[in-house]
């Protein structure tokens, strides 16, 4: 795929991923982040499956029905039956493989929302994730979301990411910026 028609492809996921949210934003008030990924993950990975869903061979309604089974198994709203129903209609069903990344960007981005995973070495009280959180908060102005990860790689220290922010202050980090220095 070149790149202009993998922009057209993000332009199209992102449009849909738009009406979606206009009609159905209310029904995602209780799905969880980590339902978003798990169903970006599976589309994401199965490429196979659009081979089946993309087939002039197969009837809609087993595509309908097979793919209501999947958004069960994944634990999403009934609202997204009816983005399949027309994704299915309109020959698109390729969408689905970036629709739920950008889902949850957009979703985050009404919410106020910033997704950090916080890794450290070691341990880490339920104070410092409280201090941590109420940092980032005021430092973003957004409700912070928190994953936090045990990394020994780190061998001391904090690292703070989200897409748009990137804090290190681990000795991994630092010996980074020496090593970059003394190359130049």
């Amino acid at each position: 795929m070149n790149n202009g028609s993998k922009m057209q492809t993000e332009q199209l996921v992102y449009l849909y991923v738009q009406a979606f949210l206009n009609l159905y934003y209310h029904t995602l008030e209780k799905v969880d982040k980590d339902v978003l990924e798990k169903a970006h993950f599976f589309f994401k990975t199965k490429k196979s499956f659009y081979f089946l869903l993309e087939s002039p061979l197969l009837d809609d309604s087993y595509k309908l029905a097979t793919l209501k089974q999947v958004r069960i198994n994944l634990s999403l709203p009934e609202s997204f039956d009816n983005l399949v129903k027309l994704l299915i209609t309109h020959k698109k069903t390729s969408v689905l493989q970036n629709f739920f990344l950008i889902l949850d960007q957009e979703v985050q981005k009404r919410n106020n929302q910033i997704s950090f995973v916080v890794s450290f070495a070691g341990q880490i009280t339920a104070q410092q994730k409280n201090a941590i959180q109420l940092f980032l908060e005021q430092a973003t102005g957004k409700y912070i979301m928190c994953e936090y990860r045990n990394d020994p790689d780190l061998i001391a220290g904090i690292r703070l990411q989200s897409r748009q922010f990137l804090l290190d202050d681990s000795i991994k980090g630092r010996l980074g910026k020496i090593r970059c220095l003394l190359k130049r």
